[in-house]
């Protein structure tokens, strides 16, 4: 449990390139519905919560995956408003990059506050 939770954003962006290259290379829209449905509804809210909230208060399990669907899809109906007011307008590569854009951003984020809690707590910083 310890790794996983060491190397969460880190997993979570490399399934992102996981899909990325299923996506770009394949026709297999079985395969594609399957990452594709995590990719929209849990990775947006889960990096996201990860970037505004301490890293050592976590709600509990049921709260979490509301959390993370919650958040999601809030993120994807901003991105996709954004998106129709832009010149490039709502397809698959467009919400694809935006949410690769935001998840890599908010992991980037989170990984920095992580590092900056983790430091201060144990005096090295």
């Amino acid at each position: 449990m310890y790794l996983v939770a060491k190397y969460d954003l880190a997993i979570i962006w490399f399934l992102c390139l996981l899909f990325l290259a299923v996506a770009a290379f394949t026709d297999m829209q079985t395969l594609r519905l399957f990452l594709g449905l995590p990719f929209a509804l849990l990775f947006p809210g889960y990096v996201f919560w990860a970037a505004i909230s301490p890293p050592d208060k976590a709600p509990d399990t049921y709260a979490r995956w509301l959390l993370r669907v919650g958040l999601s899809v809030a993120v994807l109906a901003a991105g996709g408003w954004c998106l129709v007011q832009s010149p490039w307008g709502i397809s698959f590569h467009t919400v694809f990059g935006y949410l690769f854009v935001f998840i890599t951003a908010m992991s980037a984020v989170a990984c920095y506050r992580r590092f900056r809690y983790f430091s201060r707590r144990h005096g090295e910083i």
